[in-house]
């Protein structure tokens, strides 16, 4: 034990005595009063905590709630207000902050109780602290609804939080924790810092045999060495603690050397270009990426205004101070430059300022790039090749379309559009093959172009169809002229391998029209070159209203004609063929019947075209086939001499069907071949004579008998008629019905006749309705006839008995 021992004169006694008692009182006094203060400061931190708990909640939006399940569901400066409401209000009761806890998901997701508007712009919301776990005495209080005071000491102070649960409207839950400041407690209570010392003091008091007091002060060491192994021990762990606290902040720089140096490494291997400049444009580093995409060499003072000119700079200059007035960090601009040898290239480069530091005297800025000149090409690639045709290098469809929308803003009007559609196309390819056909779109297209005017555009819609479009040509007979020009460039044949083809075309022409939308444009020409091209070859035809009426209306037709096919509408009628001499019938016609949904009859002149025209005529003639040889049986039996005249599409043979479907469909329901007629129209003939000729040849060889119909409509010619197998030629009725009323139809059909002789074949004409008629054909020779004046189209019920046969029962085939 320590001690220091003092004489003290006796007439200080009293002072001395009163003295020691006034310490001791003073500090028995204060000893007191700091255990009543600590438990008063605690019970005051805590009333104010659970009241700022109970309240917190109350300054939050009504739809907190809803946001604090789905964070950053609203808008941030909402949350912003809010937060800087709770933080007021906690500021004012002495306290620290309030932050809030909710789960989400499984995550518990924590609010920000500090932080910057720009970190929270940043992130997007103030609830940006997820863990998959939090701390026992947090998910306790979370789980029981229990409120709860957390207490914990650092070297900075004493902490004191309540944590207390809430839910929401909804009976979602989540932890208010109200904390008390940094070193609030320890503040309040910073006389226990003397409590060791004031412990540990005692006073002795000696009277001396002189009279005088001897005072004796010392410092009871008997727990000394314990208090001192345990302060040892304290400072041993701050010892420890700050080696462990040296050795982190070693391995972070180490840490932090070996991330520089992947960083530069990965600087210098980066296939990005890289580089820092100044305010100026003068380049401070640059990796090799970059000198390779610039074509450059490194060397000292080299500039960002070294390529391209000075445009270049001035313009990324521009660029950096609109970024910087935005306060906008970083940017992204496609910028074309040129490389130090003077070729142009386009660079995507995204542009940002580094960090100022002190002393710097101009701002420093970064900037990584890629050279995307051949991404750029090849995207001007793809735009062309989405507005052009690949075969021919003209416009398409779409951008034929883009054009039309450009001129008519320009001009302030829709201009004329001119659709050619080429007929004979399709035989040449499947004839001579897809090659040759485009040999002859791109002649075809040569010369399209030679036949254009100044100011106007060229494009192919698809497969044979052109269109024009022009904004000079504003009046029909201008528009007529301009349609023949585009056809002249058919007149010529077009020569491919030593071949020659000659190609027909019709015209549709659409008037400018005021409110016409684009595709109303170009469907209205396109609509009316269809209808030419039906018509006759080179017609020009001008849309008109009524056109498009009849387009829907051949649109519902060609639903109900899908529908009539599936449901099996259609019946066979017969019209019996006779010789002229004597009215004997050698054969019947098989004709189709369709009453629509209209309760109308349907003309096969137009349903059987559309049939053609919409890939429908190979389960119509199925159908039609199928139908007729039940029916035929049934007559047959009857009247077993006659023959049966059956119609064959040309697009049978144009798709190489013809042969499979009479098997199928007539043979195989017991028709023989040599009972049957074949009828193929002239102009089917000559369109695809090769193809049609080895399926006659064919035919004939399995006994089937061929006739050419509608005779001397087409291009009539002996040449042909000697090369095919054909048997009888049916003369066309608008022939036979002017026969006694024009020479050159009574001429033309004695001219057949005579030819027939000759061929050795037999004729049928067609469409008598007159005994004067009758009677000239008889006088020019023909032996067979067809039409009203004998007997109308019947059905198998009415046919039997007109043909004075009984009916021969009901059994199918």
């Amino acid at each position: 034990m320590f001690m220091t021992v003092q004489l003290v004169r006796p007439r200080f006694k009293w002072i001395t005595v009163s003295l020691l008692f006034f310490v001791a009182g003073v500090y028995l006094y204060y000893r007191h009063m700091w255990i009543q203060d600590r438990d008063a400061v605690l019970r005051s931190i805590d009333d104010r905590l659970a009241v700022a708990a109970d309240l917190v909640p109350l300054l939050l939006s009504p739809d907190f709630h809803d946001r604090a399940v789905a964070p950053g569901s609203i808008a941030l400066e909402e949350e912003l207000l809010n937060r800087q409401r709770i933080n007021e209000f906690v500021g004012i009761q002495g306290l620290r902050y309030a932050q809030t806890l909710v789960r989400s998901g499984g995550r518990f997701y924590f609010s920000a109780p500090t932080v910057s508007k720009k970190e929270a712009r940043e992130r997007g919301s103030w609830y940006f602290y997820p863990y998959d776990d939090i701390p026992e005495p947090l998910a306790r209080v979370y789980d029981s609804g229990q409120a709860s005071y957390l207490s914990y000491e650092d070297q900075w102070g004493e902490y004191r939080s309540l944590c207390k649960r809430f839910s929401s409207p909804g009976g979602v839950p989540y932890l208010v924790l109200v904390d008390v400041g940094k070193g609030t407690v320890r503040h309040l209570l910073a006389q226990t810092f003397f409590k060791p010392l004031l412990s540990a003091l005692y006073i002795l008091l000696i009277m001396s045999p002189l009279g005088c007091i001897l005072w004796v002060m010392g410092l009871d060491l008997r727990d000394a060495n314990a208090r001192l192994e345990a302060a040892n021990a304290g400072l041993s762990k701050r010892l420890d603690a700050q080696r462990d606290w040296l050795f982190d902040v070693e391995s972070a720089i180490r840490e932090g050397q070996d991330r520089l140096e992947q960083v530069q490494e990965l600087h210098q291997n980066s296939l990005a270009g890289l580089l820092t400049f100044d305010g100026e444009g003068r380049i401070t580093e640059i990796n090799q990426a970059a000198l390779d995409i610039l074509g450059a060499e490194h060397r000292e003072g080299i500039s960002l205004a070294d390529f391209g000119g000075p445009f270049f700079w001035d313009r990324l200059s521009r660029r950096i101070q609109n970024a910087e007035i935005e306060n906008e960090d970083s940017f992204s601009e496609e910028i074309g430059i040129h490389k130090m040898d003077g070729t142009p290239s386009i660079l995507l480069m995204r542009v940002g300022m580094a960090p100022r530091e002190e002393g710097d005297v101009q701002p420093l800025y970064y900037a990584s790039f890629v050279d995307i000149s051949e991404l750029k090409s090849s995207q001007e690639q793809l735009s062309f090749m989405a507005c052009h045709d690949v075969l021919t290098g003209l416009l398409n469809r779409s951008g034929l379309r883009q054009v039309l929308a450009d001129k008519a803003e320009l001009y302030g009007r829709s201009p004329t559009v001119f659709v050619l559609a080429v007929r004979d196309f399709k035989r040449i390819n499947a004839a001579l093959g897809v090659s040759t056909g485009d040999s002859v779109l791109v002649e075809l297209t040569r010369r399209l172009r030679g036949t254009m005017a100044p100011n106007e555009e060229l494009a192919r819609l698809g497969g044979m169809e052109f269109a024009v479009v022009s904004f000079d040509v504003v009046d029909s007979e201008e528009s007529e002229a301009a349609a023949h020009r585009l056809l002249s460039a058919l007149e010529e044949p077009f020569l491919v391998d030593d071949r020659k083809f000659m190609l027909s075309g019709s015209v549709g022409i659409m008037m400018p029209r005021d409110n016409g939308t684009i595709d109303e444009t170009i469907s209205g020409a396109a609509l009316a070159a269809a209808e030419a091209k039906r018509r006759e070859r080179n017609c020009v035809l001008f849309f008109s209203d009524r056109l498009r009426t009849r387009n829907v209306n051949s649109i519902e037709m060609e639903n109900w004609l899908r529908d009539a096919i599936f449901q099996e509408s259609f019946r066979i009628v017969f019209q019996p063929i006779v010789e002229i001499r004597n009215r004997r019938v050698r054969g019947v016609e098989a004709l189709v019947r369709w009453v629509g949904p209209n309760g109308r009859p349907m003309s096969p002149e137009d349903f059987i075209p559309m049939a053609e025209e919409t890939g429908m005529m190979q389960s119509l003639s199925a159908l039609l086939f199928r139908l007729t040889a039940q029916e035929f049986l049934k007559l047959q039996r009857a009247v077993p001499d006659i023959y049966l005249s059956l119609n064959v599409s040309p697009v049978l043979f144009r798709d190489n069907l013809v042969e499979s479907m009479l098997r199928d469909f007539i043979e195989k329901r017991g028709v023989s071949p040599s009972d049957v007629l074949l009828e193929i129209t002239e102009t089917a003939l000559i369109a695809d004579m090769e193809n049609c000729r080895g399926a006659l040849v064919r035919l004939t060889d399995k006994g089937y008998t061929m006739a050419i119909d509608d005779f001397g409509v087409g291009n009539s010619s002996i040449s042909y008629l000697q090369n095919f197998p054909v048997r009888k030629l049916k003369i066309d009725k608008s022939f036979v019905q002017r026969i006694g009323s024009h020479e050159e139809d009574w001429t033309l059909i004695r001219a057949i006749l005579r030819m027939s002789e000759v061929l050795r074949v037999d004729v049928v004409a067609e469409g008598v309705e007159t005994e004067e008629q009758e009677r000239l054909l008889g006088e020019l020779g023909c032996p067979l006839g067809q039409g009203y004046l004998y007997y109308r189209p019947m059905d198998l019920e009415t046919c039997l008995k007109a043909l004075g046969a009984r009916e021969a029962g009901d059994t199918d085939v």
